[in-house]
């Protein structure tokens, strides 16, 4: 109720700057669109090296790392993996969730046993288990919050260097096709999920949606490039 009453207002992408805009009527003036992009040189920190578990020795792994309520788009991963349990595919879902105990049952219930749910795990140890995979999910059910923002994730797997997979929530869609840095599929829908994974154990277009995802995180998304935006608004304010 207060958001129309602001005098400045900070938001993480320029689709929620123009729903603000649209919906209640703010002048686009008074909005700074700072997104959540990481820090390189933070990132750099965790030190560790970047392998792909890819080859034939290992199987082709897909990540998911964060909150792991259903409307992340979870049980969609679970579907998936089901559906392509014939195939020398992994999937590990990091992170911990109220409902978190349906994911372990549905696993259990379905003997999927190309799943491993680790639950909660400190940060560096998450980024090095992403680094040791190949493919980083995104896959969020699509509401006016998941259009209209980023997930932090999505760029900590592309500076490691991991294609993304994401729903067709826009904010993130967008992201992926200017860059040509992952791949699309629509939300919920396990099958088409199950396609766009397989799609990506090609290698040549694997190594090409990698190249771009790292190149274009240290080059444009990150703080690094983007903080600036904030300490303007703030200097603004003091005149």
């Amino acid at each position: 109720e207060q958001t129309p009453h602001v005098d400045r207002l900070i938001l993480v992408t320029e689709e929620a700057k123009e729903y603000y805009a649209n919906y209640y009527g703010i002048n686009a003036g008074k909005i700074t669109v700072l997104p959540n992009y990481i820090s390189t040189e933070r990132f750099k920190t965790f030190n560790f090296n970047n392998e792909t578990a890819s080859g034939n020795e290992r199987p082709f792994t897909v990540v998911y790392f964060g909150e792991t309520g259903l409307r992340r788009g979870t049980m969609t991963i679970l579907e998936s993996a089901r559906l392509l349990q014939e195939k020398n595919i992994k999937f590990i879902i990091i992170g911990n969730s109220r409902e978190q105990t349906m994911l372990e049952k549905t696993v259990k219930d379905q003997q999927l046993d190309n799943v491993t749910l680790t639950g909660k795990l400190p940060v560096p140890e998450a980024m090095k288990l992403i680094s040791s995979s190949d493919i980083g999910l995104c896959p969020f059910l699509r509401n006016i919050h998941h259009d209209t923002t980023y997930a932090n994730k999505m760029f900590q797997y592309m500076a490691l260097g991991k294609p993304v997979i994401v729903s067709d929530c826009t904010a993130q869609v967008n992201v992926v096709r200017l860059e040509n840095c992952g791949l699309v599929f629509s939300s919920g829908d396990a099958s088409d999920l199950s396609e766009k994974i397989l799609s990506l154990t090609d290698r040549p277009t694997y190594e090409l949606l990698s190249k771009n995802a790292k190149s274009c995180i240290y080059s444009k998304y990150n703080w690094e490039t983007s903080g600036a935006r904030l300490t303007d608004l703030y200097k603004g304010l003091l005149k």
